[in-house]
């Protein structure tokens, strides 16, 4: 609303006010922003004109422009690259007054909105100020750079490792590959084995293959690599012979056939064992066997191709001969009753080739129960309450062979005359059979009464011990 000015005059009457803008519009119409001029004329009764003043009508804005942010920027990462360079658009605005609006953005990061922008989300925060100088409010526009490159995974090279012992696996240290990615972050790696089992597990015998791939921060898997984990076998198998075989012919027959049994053997991996059998005269298993002993050295070979240590059998063609004995007993006339017989072969004096208890006549023939095989033995001969006897005998045909005479004394059956049988027998001396007290064991001579002549032959034969197959 625009007033008159004021004006004084010499003389009384009406006084008329004209007033001019300087954009030539009527003084009723909108004065636009800044300042625009009024030109005053006062004007009397008497049509007397004054001088002009100048009235300034000034107008201000102060109405904030209204922004409008574009919506989110997607873009991937540049090639190689943890980044993107975006082009960025100054937002929209709109405002009460014609005029430049300019736009300001402002980088949560702090960088130049020309900077490349990083992968994950930035945001700008945007004001629009108009020609006034009026601020807006301030909007927000996102930036999100995804990253979808693949990392590039390296593999390391075979790892070969021979079984653990005993085992037909071995427990292995596997490391993780390696791989570049275009974004600096902590990268995964999967492992998985082509034969299901957990990486930690042990890895069997032949090749496993690890197929690897490679996953970044953003989820990106890489292609995959391959590794092989290479576990060989070089434990020996552990062969047994089977026992070694006799086979008994025919007196003159000089050869047989002989069924053989290949060994046994256990090794560290399941798997087919093969067995190699070499004769010592150069003929095949199957050959006829010569009379006498011959070797077949075995060898056992598992699927690894792992020969173990070789092994002997035994394979002895032979004949068998009966044996006679003729014992006696240092005392007596009557050498009937029941002898143990045990036949060591001189090759073992640890396990009796053949154990007999037999009996003897009056004349003291005894007659073994079986043929034995011909070779070398000591043969032991025992009969109660006398010391035992040896006998060195090589058997080559049906024969028959003298011991010497057995000596008296050893009442307690321990094969020494010692202290022990002494007091035996004087607990018993002086009684005879029938009556309370008597002890057969005590009567060496075997005339059912223990006297003088007892006593006589254990003192004739104290101290004296047995012999053995070691004498």
């Amino acid at each position: 609303t625009v007033i008159n000015p004021t004006a004084t005059d010499n003389c009384l009457g009406n006084i008329t006010y004209a007033g001019v803008r300087n954009d030539s519009l009527p003084l009723t119409d909108p004065f636009p922003i800044g300042d625009t001029f009024i030109t005053w004329t006062a004007t009397d009764a008497a049509g007397n004109d004054s001088d002009t003043c100048e009235q300034t009508v000034t107008i201000t804005d102060d109405e904030l422009p209204i922004i409008t942010c574009d919506s989110t920027i997607s873009q991937t990462a540049d090639a190689g690259l943890c980044s993107a360079l975006v082009t960025v658009i100054n937002p929209t605005a709109t405002d009460n007054c014609l005029g430049n609006i300019t736009y300001a953005g402002v980088r949560n990061d702090a960088l130049p909105l020309t900077d490349p922008f990083p992968v994950g989300d930035t945001i700008i925060t945007w004001t629009a100020t108009d020609a006034a100088g009026n601020d807006s409010d301030t909007c927000e526009q996102m930036v999100t750079i995804t990253e979808n490159q693949l990392p590039v995974i390296t593999c390391y090279s075979t790892i070969s490792q021979t079984a653990d012992a005993g085992l037909c696996s071995a427990a292995v240290t596997v490391n993780n590959p390696t791989a570049t990615d275009n974004c600096l972050g902590n990268i995964t790696y999967t492992g998985i084995r082509d034969d299901g089992q957990l990486l930690t597990d042990p890895f069997p015998v032949g090749d496993t293959i690890i197929a690897w791939t490679a996953t970044d921060a953003a989820g990106n898997d890489s292609d995959t690599c391959e590794q092989t984990v290479t576990i060989t076998d070089d434990e020996l198998p552990i062969i047994v012979c089977a026992p070694d075989i006799i086979e008994i012919v025919p007196f003159e027959i000089t050869q047989s056939l002989v069924s053989i049994t290949d060994p046994t053997a256990t090794d560290n991996c399941l798997g087919n064992i093969t067995y190699v059998g070499i004769r010592d005269d150069g003929q095949l298993l199957t050959d006829s066997f010569p009379l006498g002993d011959t070797i077949i050295t075995w060898t056992a070979t598992d699927v690894a191709n792992n020969d173990s240590i070789s092994c002997d059998q035994i394979i002895t063609v032979t004949y068998t001969f009966t044996l006679d004995l003729n014992v006696s007993l240092q005392g007596r006339t009557d050498y009937s009753g029941d002898y143990s017989v045990v036949l060591y072969n001189i090759n073992d004096l640890v396990n009796p080739a053949y154990s007999f208890i037999e009996t003897a006549n009056a004349a003291g023939d005894i007659t073994l129960s079986t043929e034995i095989i011909q070779g070398d033995y000591k043969v032991l001969v025992k009969h109660p309450m006398f010391l035992q006897r040896l006998l060195n005998l090589t058997l080559t045909e049906n024969q028959s062979e003298i011991v010497a005479v057995l000596l008296t004394g050893d009442v307690n059956n321990d094969n020494v005359v010692n202290i022990f049988d002494f007091g035996i027998l004087s607990g018993t001396f002086g009684l005879s059979f029938g009556q309370a007290g008597y002890d057969s064991k005590a009567d060496l001579d075997g005339n059912l009464s223990i006297n003088i002549f007892d006593f006589g032959l254990l003192s004739g034969n104290f101290g004296q011990i047995g012999k053995t197959q070691y004498n």
